[in-house]
């Protein structure tokens, strides 16, 4: 779609949601913005909203601090807001690390994050994470603080341990129950095939978990931290070896197969395949054949989980109408969803998405959304399904396991969908 003479709100998350994303996601981490006070309410979208168990803004002990720069005081090069914010997070108990950061204001002065003398006397780790806010997006937030952690941190002695892996670019985007069972399944994959995940960037858990890492002799890169992988990688030594998401049969089947190379034990994996699809399959009739099957679906998030989803949708007997992409998609993600024949919606906006969802309820009546929450709430208002997953999820939370990830994964999004589908037949019995 041509979006060049749209100026309706732009369906993306900005950069530095995904540096609160990555930051929500180790506990024992604070972050320094340098920018005025409304940071705090970008920060608000996640807090509370997003993620019910996010702590960033909790009133004892924050783990957000901001500079209160005004372009005033910035374009003067008075750095005091910016060196007391600082000592506030270094002081904050429990905080291992803390992070530093620009805004949109601060980059486009060109201020130095870490002003001199500060990171030699400060007692606790000063580590800069990039500021791209002006062309960032969420995305690179995410995997650029990752990266930062992986460029910063100090390891100690490096000691190899066999079948140890350190996983690292999982998106958590949340510390409810469905965030941590999707780090559960992806350990339990990999321990069903005999490694060891010794690390898993982001988890939930704190720095001392990160370093860990060290002992792994194989970094298993995942799309939401490349960069970091990367730097870790380089770092230790480790053996780097790129993966995409386990989401779907398909994904989830690529996913094991392709760490042959790293456990030395196909037949291992394949059993451990043949025994999880015989588990799961039987159980997913009724879903696929009452909500998947012969259903047109939109799929919204991120580039990565996309294609997957897309792969998901189809091996089910559902159709795909389009996707609508919520981060920049790179060359690898493009190509895939073009050779899936599935239309790619790049940079939507409240104006383009709902043209798209109004035509699509002319067409074909009901249809359903599976994506985040601002864009099935546009679908909702226009007769579509929506299903929340991803980020940001608003009205979706979760108290017990709920993965998308691996062959619970599976389950868990077809039972989602199969119960959507149900409650809008009993509102309205006209649909499907």
């Amino acid at each position: 779609m041509n979006n060049q003479t749209d100026h309706s709100l732009l369906l993306h998350p900005a950069y530095l949601d995904g540096v609160f994303l990555a930051v929500n996601a180790i506990p024992d981490v604070a972050l320094v913005v340098d920018s005025p006070g409304c940071v705090l309410m970008k920060a608000g979208r996640l807090q509370g909203n997003h993620d019910r168990n996010a702590d960033l803004l909790n009133t004892i002990r924050p783990r957000i601090f901001h500079s209160q720069a005004e372009i005033e005081a910035l374009m003067a090069g008075d750095d005091g807001g910016l060196r007391g914010a600082i000592r506030s997070a270094c002081e904050t108990p429990g905080i291992s690390a803390v992070l530093v950061t620009g805004s949109a204001t601060s980059s486009l002065v060109g201020r130095e994050l870490l002003p001199a003398g500060l990171r030699e006397t400060a007692k606790t780790p000063l580590w800069e994470v990039s500021s791209r806010e002006l062309y960032g997006d969420w995305l690179d937030g995410y995997d650029l603080t990752l990266q930062s952690i992986a460029k910063n941190m100090e390891f100690g002695d490096i000691r190899k341990e066999k079948a140890a892996v350190a996983l690292v670019g999982h998106l958590m985007d949340r510390n409810e129950a469905d965030g941590r069972s999707d780090v559960r399944e992806l350990e339990r994959m990999l321990r069903a095939v005999g490694l060891d995940p010794v690390s898993v960037w982001g988890s939930g858990r704190d720095l001392e978990h990160l370093k860990q890492a060290v002992r792994a002799e194989t970094v298993l890169s995942l799309p939401f931290g490349r960069k970091a992988a990367k730097t870790l990688a380089k770092r230790t030594g480790a053996r780097l070896l790129e993966r995409n998401l386990p989401l779907g049969i398909e994904a989830t089947g690529r996913f094991l197969q392709g760490l042959a190379e790293v456990t030395e034990s196909k037949a291992e994996i394949e059993a451990f395949l043949y025994a999880e699809r015989r588990r799961v399959l039987p159980m997913l009739t009724h879903a696929v054949e009452s909500a998947i099957e012969d259903r047109r679906f939109f799929l919204a998030g991120a580039p990565a989980i996309l294609a997957e989803l897309v792969e998901f949708t189809q091996y089910f007997g559902g159709t795909v109408a389009g996707c609508l992409c919520t981060a920049a998609v790179g060359p690898k993600e493009e190509k895939r969803l073009k050779s899936l024949g599935i239309p790619i919606h790049e940079r939507p906006t409240e104006k383009t998405t709902t043209a798209l969802f109004d035509e699509a309820r002319r067409e074909v009546g009901s249809f359903i959304c599976l994506g985040d929450g601002i864009i099935g709430g546009i679908a909702g208002e226009l007769g579509g399904i929506p299903i929340e997953i991803g980020y940001p999820s608003f009205l979706t939370h979760f108290l017990r396991s709920s993965p998308v990830l691996g062959f619970e994964g599976v389950l868990n999004l077809a039972e989602r969908i199969s119960n959507a589908v149900g409650q809008a037949r009993l509102m309205d019995r006209t649909l499907f």
